[in-house]
């Protein structure tokens, strides 16, 4: 009888420990994690657009003191007192700013493609790739324009070669027409509207052609002066579309607010006073010169 009890318990054991190593390999998990099947690349995409706004650690500085002081708006600091902030361009071009942003895109690129070759895609991750597409040559032009070659290669290991100017907006270029050309206005982007994770058009698959095609207008200006054939043939052939930004409602624009996160605007935000000359002031408000004496006169009434 003790031989048979022993028995029982020695299988009562075995079926435990059998049925607990059913749960040993989510050890391993990192719970605070979701795996790369669960993830949404529209909130990638929507990650990206967001911290690519006006942080006001990288962005405004970025602005601010490349920019706004350059043009003496802001006299303060930086190049109009001859102050060097080459930091601010390493924080740019670092993971937590701008890699983090291509870092996010091209992620959601990746996943978006890996997803349609398996076919496991969800309704919109067709739509989602193009628009990141797009996305993703908006930001190399902002990066390029900046800091002249770069890398548009989409890879995350290895030495990857910086490219000139002229193939990097060759290349931006021939993104935006394609992806463009690939949005499908059939597709359900409902998941994406009511996540709210387009801040720019709700999933609106049309003004992102319009953007599109609006980009490849600006893009194609900026080389009139140094590819003028190159910058002729792409501007009238986004031209002859007919269907690029001719409305307000139609420009790509995110809702600012006042904070310190991406969405801070600089020139909305209640604590950053942004002090102008009296000269640039008298401009842009219609005073100054002959026109303040005749104002002058009217007001004393002679």
């Amino acid at each position: 009888m003790k031989t048979f009890n022993k028995i029982l318990m020695g299988l009562a054991s075995t079926v435990v420990l059998l049925s607990g190593c059913s749960d040993f390999e989510d050890l391993n998990n990192d719970p605070t994690k979701v795996d790369k099947e669960k993830v949404r690349t529209h909130y990638l995409l929507n990650k990206s657009i967001v911290d690519a706004q006006q942080n006001p650690h990288i962005a405004e500085r970025i602005f601010v003191y490349s920019w706004k002081t350059a043009a003496r708006f802001e006299r303060r600091a930086g190049m109009a007192v001859g102050t060097n902030y080459d930091s601010y361009n390493s924080d740019y071009l670092g993971v937590d700013f701008g890699a983090g942003w291509f870092n996010d895109v091209n992620l959601a690129i990746n996943l978006s493609r890996e997803r349609l070759e398996s076919g496991e895609a969800f309704s919109f991750e067709h739509n989602v790739l193009q628009m990141s597409r797009i996305w993703r040559a908006y930001l190399i032009s902002e990066l390029t324009d900046c800091f002249g070659p770069v890398t548009i290669e989409n890879k995350y290991d290895g030495v990857i070669e910086y490219k000139d100017q002229k193939t990097i907006y060759e290349f931006i270029l021939s993104e935006l027409k394609d992806a463009q050309s690939q949005l499908d206005p059939d597709a359900d982007m409902s998941e994406i509207k009511s996540a709210g994770t387009d801040p720019f058009y709700a999933g609106d698959v049309s003004k992102w052609v319009k953007y599109a095609n609006s980009l490849r207008l600006r893009y194609a200006m900026r080389l009139s002066e140094v590819e003028p054939e190159m910058a002729r043939k792409e501007f009238e052939d986004a031209a002859s579309t007919g269907n690029f930004i001719k409305t307000l409602s139609e420009t790509a624009e995110v809702q600012e607010v006042d904070s310190w996160s991406g969405l801070a605007g600089v020139m909305s935000r209640g604590w950053n006073a942004q002090p102008i000359s009296v000269t640039l002031n008298n401009m842009m408000i219609g005073l100054g010169g002959g026109l303040t004496s005749r104002f002058l006169r009217n007001w004393k009434g002679k």
